[in-house]
């Protein structure tokens, strides 16, 4: 348990805008664009009956649902709209083909870019772009429709708001108080270094040990509350850092480290680290590449060992 809240903590700068994506919503009405008004000024030089169709289309596919709920499962995201239809999509996942309410056939793709999630669906009746942005409190989603016939493309912006339960367990992290609750197997208000050892996945035993002396700002021997608090805040500071340094290293932007952009992390070899061993250490579900996850979950223990990249 206590390992699990350490590695959610020292993933969360990765995580954070992935997870953030998950939710229960409400549309804010007051704080979008209309789709009928913009729906009226791209048609605005088409007359009669063409004019009153390609409205109606276009209000059908702009208008957002009153309500989203957006979970994760696995690798995929299932965005779920009032009325119960649903969307898988796998960003960096091959493209899948699904039926749209039309009873055409929609191919469909989707990628993180930063903390988004762009989805792209191409359908016999036009190309759609969502993007899906964690803002506070909520989530911003701003689709984008290739209108064929009049050669624009139409955007329109929405704002969700997270319902309260969703909004409480957002806001729900691990405390210093709650990772001294389930550290603490001696029960002494305290954390040993031996209770220590189990919470930092540092890459060397001397790594863990020279954290553990950082953090502990007394001297005593042991770490406080005061001082866990301290540890979480170097452990974002070094997430943050490990995340621009998969970025740099992620040559061909597929979100993935190869063994080959693995081994040019300088900071790895300079730690003494043998790179391939360190990379079948970090890849933990064997498929031969690392995501940012499982590179933070390494690279971040590394950096909190060392002072002069992170924190005070």
């Amino acid at each position: 348990m206590s390992r699990l809240i350490i590695c959610l903590l020292l993933a969360a700068a990765g995580q954070a805008a992935a997870d953030s994506l998950a939710g229960h919503y409400t549309l804010d009405r007051d704080a979008g664009d209309d789709p009928a008004e913009i729906a009226a000024h791209v048609t605005r030089n088409v007359g009669g009956l063409r004019a009153r169709r390609m409205q109606a289309r276009l209000k059908e596919v702009l208008t957002p649902s009153p309500t989203l709920e957006i979970r994760r499962a696995g690798d995929a995201y299932v965005i779920i709209r009032e009325g119960g239809r649903s969307l898988r999509v796998v960003p960096g996942g091959p493209e899948v083909e699904q039926k749209t309410p039309d009873g055409d056939t929609a191919r469909i793709t989707a990628e993180l870019d930063g903390g988004s999630l762009v989805i792209r669906i191409q359908a016999p009746r036009g190309k759609r772009v969502q993007i899906l942005t964690p803002v506070e409190d909520g989530l911003r989603v701003v689709t984008t429709f290739n209108l064929g016939p009049l050669g624009e493309t139409v955007h329109v912006a929405s704002l969700y708001r997270l319902t309260q339960a969703s909004l409480e367990q957002a806001q729900t992290w691990p405390s210093p108080a709650q990772i001294l609750m389930h550290a603490d197997a001696n029960e002494d208000g305290l954390i040993q270094y031996a209770e220590f050892r189990h919470l930092v996945p540092a890459a060397r035993k001397d790594a863990q040990e020279s954290i553990f002396i950082r953090i502990d700002t007394t001297g005593n021997g042991a770490l406080d509350v005061d001082e866990l608090g301290y540890l979480i805040e170097l452990q974002e500071g070094a997430a943050e850092i490990a995340h621009a340094n998969f970025i740099t290293l992620d040559g061909d932007e597929d979100q993935h480290l190869n063994s080959r952009e693995f081994a040019q992390d300088s900071v790895l070899v300079a730690h003494g680290l043998t790179v391939p061993k360190a990379f079948r250490e970090a890849d933990q579900d064997d498929d031969g590449r690392l995501t940012r996850d499982e590179y933070t979950r390494l690279k971040a223990g590394i950096i909190l060992s060392q002072p002069e990249m992170v924190g005070r």
